[in-house]
């Protein structure tokens, strides 16, 4: 004969019967268990870096909008864009490219000279790295 312990539910307490294995006394209890654990763990995004990633979305929308290639000198330049809501202080990430320095948003690149904007269309798109948010085409 073996004796054994009794073990209590880790959600609500109560004695559980079955494996000596179980944790939990039925679905509902390990649900809840692990819905509160992830809650816990949830990181809260800050008001002002999802401001960040809207005004990188907004860029990136401006710029694919007006991408026919790899490569491509927007016409109406830089005065155009900054009208339309482009902040050229927003980007994913900064490259030099054929000795220019072209800043990202996600999959598209953009170099500033003097009022002209040169766009570089990227073959494969970025997340933005430890946000878990990724941009597409719609």
């Amino acid at each position: 004969m073996s004796t054994s312990a009794k073990t209590t539910c880790e959600e609500c307490g109560k004695e559980i019967r079955g494996r000596s294995d179980k944790r939990f006394c039925d679905d509902v209890c390990r649900n809840n268990f692990n819905r509160k654990k992830r809650l816990a763990e949830h990181v809260i995004i800050p008001e002002e870096a999802l401001e960040v990633v809207r005004a990188i979305k907004k860029n990136y929308r401006l710029l694919k909008s007006h991408g026919e290639g790899d490569y491509t000198i927007l016409p109406e330049g830089l005065p155009a864009l900054l009208r339309k809501g482009f902040n050229p202080n927003y980007f994913t990430s900064i490259r030099h490219i054929d000795g220019d320095l072209y800043r990202f948003c996600f999959d598209c690149g953009f170099a500033i000279e003097e009022d002209r904007i040169i766009l570089r269309i990227r073959e494969q798109q970025l997340q933005l790295p430890g946000t878990g948010f990724a941009f597409k085409e719609e």
